[in-house]
Parts: structure tokens; C-alpha cells; sequence
């Protein structure tokens, strides 16, 4: 899980810093915003890393539920079979590695800043509507 929050984290500041006008050249010149930028994806890190800890147990037993409805018990038998293999044993280790491949990151990145770039359009119709809502009653 780290590894695999570890590469969406490094997608997801690629993203941020090419998504945002010049900032790339504020981190590289001023040492106060790298400061400021470092920090808050420690942070987030951080949380994030939390979040996914203290979620964890939930997380196994949701997926040993979603295997139990998706597959039957004699697929279960053939991936734990495939998965003692060499191929299968790598395709498990290997398999959250994927995100930091250059083509998955950059995929990530281009997403990161569509989503960047439609947010404050989004929040702002988000915000006009609540209001039109809001003076009508509610109703």
C-alpha cells in the first residue's frame, strides 16, 4: 500500500506543479514556497498514510468480500495457484509498481490537471446553484 500511495502521490505532485503556471520555477527559485509545497505534501503524505493504516484491517475484509462475490471457489483455487507461481508471485509484486510507470503517471498527471483546471469552474456553478436553492426555500 505504501508503494502504490507513494506512486499516486508522485503523479499527483507532477500534476500539481506542471498544472500550475510557474510554479515550477517558484520551487526552483524560492526557497520560502519550496518550503511551504514540501510541507504540505509531507502532510498530506502523512494523512494519507494514516488513513490507509488505520483503514487497512477494513480494507482486507472488504476485499475478501468483493473476491467472494465475484468469483467462485474454484477460481479462487486456480489465482492462488497462478499466484504461487514465478509469473504470478511477480505479477503480484510488481503489480502497484505500475503506477510509477511513465505511461500510467502520465496519465495520472494529465487527469490531476483536467481536474485541477475544471475544480474552481465546478465549485463556482456548485456555489450558484446552492444559493438559487437556498433563496427558493430549499423546496
Amino acid at each position: 500500500m505504501a508503494s502504490f500511495l507513494g506512486s499516486m502521490l508522485r503523479n499527483m505532485i507532477s500534476g500539481i506543479v506542471d498544472g500550475t503556471p510557474g510554479l515550477k520555477q517558484e520551487l526552483d527559485t524560492k526557497p520560502r514556497v519550496k518550503a511551504v509545497f514540501d510541507s504540505f505534501i509531507a502532510r498530506q503524505q502523512s494523512l494519507s498514510e494514516a488513513d490507509i493504516n488505520k483503514g487497512l484491517p477494513a480494507l482486507v475484509e472488504a476485499y475478501a468480500h468483493a473476491y467472494a462475490r465475484n468469483f467462485s471457489q474454484d477460481e479462487l483455487v486456480r489465482i492462488k495457484t497462478f499466484v504461487s507461481t514465478e509469473a504470478g508471485t511477480k505479477f503480484m509484486q510488481r503489480g502497484n509498481m505500475l503506477m510509477s510507470d511513465p505511461d500510467v503517471a502520465g496519465w495520472q498527471r494529465r487527469v490531476t490537471e483536467q481536474e485541477a483546471a475544471r475544480q474552481q469552474s465546478e465549485l463556482a456553478t456548485f456555489q450558484r446553484n446552492l444559493k438559487t436553492a437556498r433563496a427558493g426555500g430549499g423546496q
